[in-house]
């Protein structure tokens, strides 16, 4: 999944997409501080230092459209990488 595309669920979904999410959002903490940088300063490199989102779902089916393969999700839900999001 590209980033963008986390970030548009992010977008539509809400907070919903964190429900599962034990720890929630930390709030400003040297690491969220880091990302922010990152961001700002080395987008390239955002992946690289900050992967590991984990989401899970109650049912996916992989769908296969014009020579391109796709998945879809029932209730996803992201329980690692709130931060991240």
């Amino acid at each position: 999944m590209r980033g963008s595309d986390l970030g548009r669920l992010c977008n539509e979904i809400g907070d919903r997409l964190f429900a599962r999410n034990i720890r929630g959002y930390l709030g400003t903490t040297s690491i969220n501080r880091g990302m922010e940088h990152t961001l700002a300063e080395e987008p390239q490199h955002f992946w690289y230092f900050n992967n590991g989102v984990t989401i899970v779902c109650d049912e996916a089916k992989q769908i296969a459209e014009r020579d391109q393969k796709r998945l879809c999700v029932a209730n996803a839900q992201i329980i690692n990488g709130q931060q991240t999001t």
